[in-house]
Parts: C-alpha cells; structure tokens; sequence
C-alpha cells in the first residue's frame, strides 16, 4: 500500500469516527432533555395536598419580608417569587404522597436534575408546614402568606 492510499483511509477513518461522535453526543443530549420531559410530566400528573396552594416564605431568624418566598400551584408548579411577588427563575415542580412532599430541582438547563424528598406536617391551623428532608439532615419552617 502506497502512501497516498493510506493518507486517504486514515482521512476517511477519521470522518467516520467525528460523524458518530457527533451522532453520540447529539442522541446524549437528546436523551437527557427527554428524561428532564419526562420528570415533569410524571410530577405534574400526580396528586398534590390541596393545603399547599398557595404562597409561602422560609423562615429564619433574620427573614425579611419577600425574601425566600415561593408559590404552590395546583398544577404541580413550585415557582420562587422574586420580592415576594413576580416569579424569578425557571420552574420547579412537586407532589405529594403518604406524607411526602416530592420536588423536581430542573436544574433551569445549567445543572443537571435532582429530586428531594421530605416528610411534612402542617400546623393545626394550616398557617405553618414543617418539612424534613429524607435524603440529609435538614428541617426548615413555611409561613402562609396573605394574597396582597
């Protein structure tokens, strides 16, 4: 085999190869932004505890008023309120089911995906729910807000 003859094969090769990399990578990306798809449209088509509707703030011992605020939705959306009003950000989804509040982080296309998972209590009257989360030690405190 001749030196060009050789160049040519190798030149070829190498098409072959970057073509189905590139058909590797594009099929990769496809899969994952199906998966997000996916995710979303299992947590929206779940029940949901009709007590979550609604806005709520996170509280903490220096809150301040539309700081760590989110609002509930029926159809599965938890959405973070920028001031305490607009929504800021990209969506996030949930669910409930035997005393667990499930909740799709998107990941807004700059991370990738992740569900928590958190046991929940409301307060006696329905103004405060507690949730701890399953998956680390961590426990937080949710005021109702008033619909201005």
């Amino acid at each position: 085999m001749n030196l060009l003859t050789y160049g040519a094969m190798c030149s070829k090769i190498r098409f072959v190869l970057f073509t189905l990399l590139s058909l590797f990578s594009v099929f990769s990306l496809i899969s994952c932004f199906s998966e997000d798809v996916s995710k979303v449209q299992h947590f929206k088509s779940q029940n949901r505890d009709k007590r979550f509707f609604g806005k709520w703030q996170l509280v903490t011992k220096d809150m301040r008023e539309g700081e760590n605020c989110i609002v509930l939705k029926p159809d599965g959306t938890w959405r973070h309120l920028a001031k305490g009003v607009k929504p800021s950000g990209y969506a996030e989804y949930y669910y409930t089911e035997n005393g667990v509040l499930y909740r799709l982080d998107t990941g807004g296309g700059k991370r990738s995906s992740y569900i928590r998972r958190m046991s929940y209590k409301f307060s006696d009257d329905e103004q405060f729910f507690y949730t701890k989360n399953l998956d680390y030690n961590n426990n937080s405190t949710w005021m109702r807000l008033k619909d201005k």
